[in-house]
């Protein structure tokens, strides 16, 4: 259900964007950060910035967020729920994503009561 959810809130992004660019950022095709453009885009990296800010504006307007994961990688994600502590758990397209301050948080069960992360 919750790929389902990311799933959406991704497409709806998308018809919100019209650049390419944009629209891969937001799937994850391309990094939130702008580090894997290479040569002449590299050089125009003011206007894929743009791009960026842009994309950020639309997935907050769809209902995602971009969520810092491990080694402050940035991923779309969608607010999941919240733990014990009043900490948000996202949902990635890769997994569920605790806050950046695991020691708060206990373990995450999925709909089926296994233990995740």
């Amino acid at each position: 259900m919750t790929t389902i959810k990311l799933t959406e809130v991704c497409d709806k992004a998308c018809g919100m964007l019209r650049g390419a660019y944009a629209k891969h950022v937001v799937t994850g095709q391309q990094r939130w950060s702008g580090a894997d453009l290479r040569g002449k885009a590299a050089r125009y990296g003011s206007t894929y910035a743009r791009q960026r800010r842009k994309a950020k504006k639309a997935l907050k307007a769809a209902g995602g967020v971009v969520v810092a994961v491990e080694h402050g990688r940035l991923r779309t994600g969608v607010a999941l729920c919240v733990d014990d502590y009043g900490n948000q758990i996202y949902m990635t397209a890769d997994s569920l994503v605790r806050p950046l301050t695991r020691a708060q948080c206990r373990s995450i069960t999925d709909q089926w009561g296994r233990v995740r992360g």
